[in-house]
């Protein structure tokens, strides 16, 4: 293999790890005290099943 080809290769194996290394960090969802931060979920798809409540 050529010099350039090694570093070519070494340079894109390497970057994806490089770039992921702090990309989320540990301390981003936690409070000041370290508790984690409430976080409000929305539901995006609410389904709509016929029959659903004539089962009862």
């Amino acid at each position: 293999m050529e010099l350039w080809q090694v570093v070519l290769f070494i340079g894109l194996a390497l970057a994806p790890l490089v770039l992921m290394v702090d990309f989320w960090p540990e301390r981003e969802r936690l409070d000041y005290q370290g508790r984690p931060l409430p976080r409000p979920w929305h539901r995006q798809y609410h389904p709509h099943v016929e029959g659903h409540d004539e089962h009862h």
